[in-house]
């Protein structure tokens, strides 16, 4: 069984990076299903930004920028991949998955 990890990027007006969120998907579902699901946005939550510095952020024990090195110019960042919305505050967003395997015998 596979339980899905939605991931939700919100985007403001200029289409930069605001907020990341995820949901998990309440049931498993195998691989080769489809199964539809529904998750609730945010709204009126306004985000404050208290400090965007990277430079004490590690991934996995290594620090941030060695890491953005290697995986950021290989990644295909397009607009495209978003999604409108009715929100004044994020009116853009983007959906991603996350395949956690459960029970791996």
């Amino acid at each position: 069984m596979t339980i899905p990890q939605l991931i939700i990027s919100y985007f403001d007006q200029n289409k930069n990076l605001v907020w990341v969120d995820y949901n998990f998907v309440k049931d498993a579902v195998r691989p080769q299903r489809k199964q539809n699901f529904e998750f609730n946005l945010l709204t009126d939550a306004e985000i404050n930004v208290l400090n965007n510095d990277m430079s004490n952020c590690y991934v996995n024990g290594l620090p941030n920028q060695d890491v953005a090195k290697k995986v950021v110019p290989t990644r295909n960042a397009t607009f495209s991949a978003f999604q409108k919305t009715d929100n004044a505050l994020y009116p853009y967003i983007k959906l991603e998955t996350n395949a956690y395997i459960g029970n791996p015998k």
